[in-house]
């Protein structure tokens, strides 16, 4: 059971607590209530240190020094009035120090979630000024206090052009699957979505720097670059592509660009941009290279393009496009 002297160093006070402490005021001494407003002090000390990771003995040690540098002789003595407000607001101050103390960790630890869904794009304003477009079925992650150290760093799944705003003393970190991305200010277009084997950065503008995280092997890249990273092998491919940057943000001009692109890539991308399926009834070389511009969001047009460069048919049977 605690004492009467011990509960005075509680942090929180009933209201028949307040009226005992009042009274017992009065028959302490001022030496007493300095003896006992000095602990509590130094005990709160701790409690905030301790809440961010220091050592305790470090703590007590500096709290000594400080203290003990102190003439506690000459100090002078409260009037009554204003010894009755600091042994009752110390504990209000003390929790409301903690509390926002802790609620500004909390703070900085929540992750902020954008995302698009098929058929949608959205951009996103970052807090340090970093523009992001998102195309459809893309997701950015961040926390809020990811952008207050010495780097920034999101993660991300999808595709999405950056426009990342320049900071040579903090750079701009994307993790993706198998791969990090580090900036200091460029504007690029990252291809790395979690259900495809590779993952595509063309560069527009600035240096970036690709790491593979499977095999640690980085490389680094100019404008009018393209990388390719493979994730089941970690392997990096860099080449130089001066329509790169051109084709791979096609997608903000609602277009489809292929070059020398395989039918059955084609047709891959179709299914998954409109959420359909091919069914081919007829003999087709899946091997031969399509070049070809076609528009996104129409389908009917995009068959219509094909249907003519390989001169067959195309039936649409619900979600499934028959080829015969």
């Amino acid at each position: 059971m605690q004492t009467r002297q011990e509960s005075l160093s509680l942090k929180y006070y009933s209201p028949e607590q307040l009226k005992e402490l009042r009274k017992e005021l009065d028959a302490v001494s001022d030496q007493e209530l300095e003896r006992r407003l000095e602990s509590v002090w130094m005990n709160d000390r701790l409690e905030l240190a301790l809440a961010d990771g220091m050592d305790a003995q470090a703590v007590w040690n500096k709290i000594d020094a400080r203290v003990g540098s102190e003439d506690i002789a000459e100090k002078k003595r409260l009037g009554r009035w204003l010894r009755i407000a600091a042994v009752l607001l110390l504990p209000v101050l003390t929790v409301t120090a903690l509390y926002w103390y802790r609620e500004a960790r909390t703070y900085a630890a929540v992750e902020t979630v954008v995302g698009t869904e098929y058929g949608d794009r959205a951009t996103v304003n970052l807090p340090d000024g970093t523009a992001v477009t998102l195309n459809e079925s893309s997701v950015l992650r961040y926390r809020a206090g990811a952008f207050d150290g010495n780097t920034r760093e999101v993660r991300f799944d999808g595709e999405a052009y950056f426009n990342v705003k320049k900071d040579a003393g903090r750079p701009f970190v994307i993790l993706s699957e198998g791969l990090s991305v580090k900036v200091l200010g460029t504007r690029f277009n990252l291809l790395a979505r979690s259900k495809k084997h590779t993952a595509e950065l063309s560069l527009e503008k600035g240096s970036v720097v690709l790491t593979s995280l499977l095999n640690g092997e980085s490389l680094r890249m100019s404008p009018s670059q393209k990388a390719i990273l493979d994730k089941r092998t970690g392997a990096l491919a860099l080449s130089d592509v001066a329509t790169a940057v051109d084709d791979a943000m096609a997608w903000k001009r609602n277009e489809f660009v292929f070059r020398n692109e395989p039918l059955r890539n084609v047709l891959k991308t179709l299914e998954e941009s409109y959420g359909i399926a091919f069914r081919v009834c007829k003999r087709l070389d899946m091997d031969d290279f399509f070049t070809g511009v076609m528009p996104r969001k129409n389908l009917h047009e995009d068959l219509k393009i094909l249907e003519e460069s390989y001169k067959f048919k195309t039936e649409q049977r619900g979600g499934d496009v028959l080829v015969k």
